[in-house]
């Protein structure tokens, strides 16, 4: 939508994957990973402030956005075996994840699973540690998906007191979902695997720096999870937003963008 001039496709295990990179390399790196059905267009008030202090890449994961979407079976270990090839791919040494919802997950997978390439995480409100998510999204969305459903679903779940509801955006995610029957099969892969009941103790073996990001006023992974995984993690802080929603790095990005800058350029 507004990334045109910096989006390129790269080549990763044999997958097109869309990509926008921004900002000087001599600056620290984040990788921003989206959620359940997102995109690049995921971090529309994000990639280019960010890219004023730090290096920032964002991608459409395998499967979503317009990247290729083999017929595969997603899974977490799927995706953080991807995100460290592109990595590595990337010639980033060390990269500080940043990942929402169903990215968060994906995030703490590669941390566990490729320690060695991740400075530090950023987790924004976490789906797939409880199961309730995927069954909220099941219920109240099913297989028939239309605007005014996806409208009423952001409205119940998802925005803060902002009550921002970017319809385009919901258009634009709609026309994908239905043009594209491989994107529905991804989306229904990574459903399930988001409503699998994990033992959130696995994550303690993260050492990492983390900063963990929550809206007060998520409906769709409450803030007692944002707790739950601040207890586990033993190196890290919790940021709670008060009056916002599910995605508090689109209902209050000034705030969201500072905090990231703040904790990736801290010592």
């Amino acid at each position: 939508m507004h990334f045109e001039r910096l989006q390129r496709y790269v080549s990763v295990d044999g997958l097109k994957i869309r990509v926008v990179e921004a900002g000087d390399r001599d600056n620290p790196t984040i990788l921003l990973i989206h959620g359940l059905g997102g995109s690049i267009e995921s971090w529309m008030s994000n990639l280019i402030p960010l890219s004023k202090k730090l290096h920032v890449i964002a991608l459409d994961l395998p499967g979503f956005g317009f990247s290729d979407k083999p017929m595969i079976n997603y899974t977490p270990e799927y995706y953080s075996d991807f995100i460290s090839t592109f990595v590595d791919l990337m010639n980033c040494q060390k990269v500080n994840l940043v990942g929402h919802s169903m990215g968060g997950l994906i995030v703490l997978e590669t941390a566990l699973s490729s320690p060695e390439l991740v400075g530090r995480l950023i987790l924004v409100d976490v789906a797939g540690i409880g199961d309730e998510a995927a069954e909220i999204i099941k219920k109240n969305m099913g297989e028939d998906w239309t605007l005014d459903k996806l409208k009423k679903f952001y409205e119940d779940f998802i925005v803060g007191e902002h009550r921002i509801v970017d319809e385009e955006l919901l258009k634009y995610s709609l026309k994908l979902y239905h043009e594209d029957p491989h994107l529905r099969h991804a989306y229904q892969c990574c459903l399930k695997f988001l409503g699998i009941k994990r033992d959130e103790q696995r994550f303690s073996e993260i050492i990492h720096p983390t900063l963990i990001i929550w809206g007060s006023m998520d409906r769709l992974v409450p803030p007692e999870y944002g707790y739950r995984l601040h207890r586990v993690l033993k190196n890290s802080r919790l940021i709670i937003f008060k009056g916002v929603g599910h995605s508090p790095h689109v209902e209050v990005p000034e705030r969201f963008n500072s905090a990231i800058i703040d904790f990736v350029l801290s010592t």
